[in-house]
């Protein structure tokens, strides 16, 4: 082990060394993730038939991962579907939650904060309450009534914990929308096919001559719907690793705030669209961009089908590319760290 990685695995926060770990154990995990028993412990948990609308709730990565599926539970179920911080939830009143609402809360630590607060308060009302979390061990764990666990490891920053909670979502989408469950098996299949070559993928993706960028320039995210949750996963995981500052935002605020008036070649920015939906605003938004001499890093299902097969034809652009993003950003979020620590940056530390 590097000196710099050795310095980082004793004193970080959430250490390189474990987070590459975790990152390269996604594929075993998935190889043993048991579908139809997750399913069937999401149906113990919740009354489908009476649902007519859906909360996510959740902090950092948590909520990263709520705007994600938020988007995706609306158009695969058309249930009304809407994510939350955690403090926000807690400072906003809950009567209107009746039994027609789940509400989910997640936690991929566990460990006390705003979001067991947001848990206890939604089992104060109506609503159909179920808590998602990889540490039975943990204070969120003892407090919720009907807990789902995902066994993950997470000492290293949100990347398998974050994935394992994703296919758990993906498990209540099933309850909830029970055709969706044939159309997700072949994509879980081809998905377990593509995350053995996962340690590879940084390699394939060009990633050097944007880690060139990330140092040197102002850093934003962009993405709708689904896609902005994407965007806010890495940006979270840009300032937990390389430590790069960074911002995320919806396209049509980045466009209409007169941000996109004042980008240029200072700027790198990365637009999210690869979860199915029409991209006609992150074209017209990129086109912009290289105009101003912005440097533009363009997610969509060619680039990830490239990244992944080596062809840009792997996967369909009305495909739904959501889990290989969060692959592509792991991956990712591994070399910049890697990158930052060999020119001698330290992390954020226990101390």
């Amino acid at each position: 082990m590097k000196t710099s990685e050795t310095q980082d695995a004793a004193s970080a926060i959430m250490p390189l060394t474990a987070t590459r770990e975790e990152v390269s154990a996604i594929a075993r995990y998935i190889k043993h993730c048991d579908i139809k028993i997750i399913e069937e412990g999401a149906v113990a948990c919740i009354n489908a038939g009476k649902i007519r609308q859906v909360l996510l709730i959740g902090s950092g990565d948590s909520y990263a991962l709520a705007l994600l599926y938020a988007a995706l539970i609306n158009r695969i179920t058309s249930l009304p579907a809407r994510a939350l911080q955690s403090y926000e939830f807690v400072s906003e009143h809950t009567e209107y939650l009746d039994d027609s609402w789940l509400v989910v809360v997640l936690s991929a630590s566990g460990r006390a904060s705003p979001v067991v607060d947001a848990l206890i308060k939604a089992q104060h009302t109506n609503a159909q309450v179920v808590g998602i979390t990889n540490n039975s061990d943990s204070l969120f764990a003892t407090q919720v009534k009907k807990l789902l666990v995902t066994q993950a490891t997470k000492k290293g920053m949100p990347t398998q914990s974050t994935l394992a909670m994703a296919i758990f979502l993906e498990a209540i989408i099933c309850i909830l929308q029970p055709e969706y469950d044939k159309q997700y098996w072949p994509q879980f299949r081809k998905f377990c096919f593509y995350a053995k070559y996962l340690p590879d993928i940084a390699r394939l993706s060009g990633s050097d001559q944007m880690l060139s960028h990330l140092f040197t320039k102002r850093v934003t995210l962009l993405g709708s719907g689904g896609n902005l949750g994407l965007a806010t996963m890495l940006s979270n995981l840009l300032w937990c690793g390389p430590q790069v500052a960074s911002q995320a935002l919806a396209l049509e605020e980045y466009e209409h705030a007169l941000r996109l008036n004042q980008a240029g070649a200072q700027d790198l920015v990365i637009i999210f669209n690869c979860t199915g939906s029409p991209g006609v605003l992150a074209w017209h938004i990129k086109q912009q961009l290289i105009k101003k001499n912005a440097t533009v890093l363009h997610v969509d299902n060619q680039l990830l089908s490239y990244m992944f097969s080596g062809h840009y034809t792997a996967f369909s652009s009305h495909e739904d590319c959501h889990f290989y993003a969060m692959l592509a950003i792991f991956s990712f979020i591994i070399s910049a760290t890697e990158k930052y620590l060999s020119c001698g940056g330290e992390r954020i530390s226990q101390e």
